[in-house]
C-alpha cells in the first residue's frame, strides 16, 4: 500500500467497545452511521480471522479496513478504478475491476472486496479473476448491502441474495466458509429513515443516538428477521 505513512481511519473506527462507524461526518454522513457501526462489528472478526498472506484490497477506496488487517497479513497491494470518487494517495494499481486483473495467478493468500461488489456490472469476469489470483488455501472476504439505497449513482448495478452469493462461489471452484446477513427489519427501516432524515443532518445525528438506544430492544421484537430483511452480507469463500 503506497503513502502508509499518511494512511488515517476513515470509515471504521476502533473504541473501548470495538469497531465502530466513524462519527467524523467528513468520512460517514450522520445518515450512514448506524449501517458502518453494523458492517465495522461484521467485517471486523471476518478480517482478522481469515487475512494472511499478501492481500489484495480490490476497490480499494481509502482503504477503511486497513487497520482491521495489517496486523494479520504481510503486505497490502490496493486497486481502485483510475477515476474513483475516492481519494488516491494509497492506491498502488489503476485499473477497471470488470476486466482482467494485471496480476499473475495464485498472487493473493487473501482477496477484499468490501462494498464494491454492487458497483460491478461484469460478475462473470470478476469472480473468475478473484478465483484466479486466489492461491490454493486462501479467503476471499467480501461485503455486499442488500436492503440499501442507491449510491455512487449511475454505477450501482445489483443487489444479491444470499443465494446468488453462493452460486458465484460455486461456479468459480470456491468454497464457502462463512455467509453471515447483517441488520434485519428494524435496522432496514431504522436506515431509510435515517437517510430521509440525513437532509438535515442534526436531526440524522439526533436520531443515530436516539436509535442507540432503542434498537436493542426492537431487535429483540423481531427476532431473526436478519435472514429474510438483511441490510447486507459478509462472505467468506475458500480456494
Amino acid at each position: 500500500m503506497k503513502n502508509r505513512h499518511r494512511w488515517r481511519p476513515t470509515r471504521f473506527v476502533r473504541g473501548r467497545n470495538g469497531w465502530r462507524g466513524s462519527s467524523d461526518a467528513r468520512d460517514v454522513a450522520p445518515a450512514s452511521r448506524h449501517i458502518a457501526d453494523l458492517q465495522a462489528r461484521s467485517y471486523a472478526p471476518a478480517l482478522q480471522t481469515y487475512a494472511r498472506g499478501r492481500l489484495l484490497d480490490l476497490g480499494c477506496g481509502e482503504v477503511p479496513l486497513y487497520e482491521m488487517y495489517k496486523d494479520a497479513v504481510t503486505a497490502a497491494v490496493c486497486v481502485d478504478w483510475p477515476r474513483s470518487y475516492h481519494d488516491r494517495t494509497h492506491l498502488d494499481v489503476a485499473c477497471d475491476i470488470n476486466q482482467p486483473l494485471p496480476f499473475a495467478d495464485n498472487s493473493f493468500e487473501t482477496v477484499v472486496l468490501s462494498d464494491v461488489l454492487e458497483h460491478l456490472h461484469d460478475h462473470q469476469t470478476v469472480w473468475s479473476e478473484i478465483a484466479r489470483v486466489l492461491r490454493p488455501s486462501g479467503h476471499v472476504i467480501i461485503g455486499v448491502p442488500f436492503l440499501y439505497w442507491l449510491h455512487e449513482e449511475p454505477y450501482d448495478y445489483f443487489r444479491p441474495t444470499e443465494f446468488a452469493l453462493r452460486r458465484f462461489c460455486e461456479q468459480n471452484g470456491l468454497r464457502v466458509v462463512l455467509l453471515a446477513p447483517f441488520g434485519g427489519a428494524i435496522d432496514v427501516i431504522f436506515d431509510i429513515a435515517a437517510k430521509h432524515l440525513g437532509v438535515v443532518p442534526v436531526l440524522a445525528r439526533g436520531f443515530y443516538w436516539v436509535g442507540r438506544a432503542l434498537l436493542p430492544f426492537g431487535r429483540r421484537l423481531l427476532a431473526r428477521t436478519n435472514r429474510k430483511f438483511p441490510l447486507g452480507y459478509v462472505l467468506v469463500a475458500g480456494r
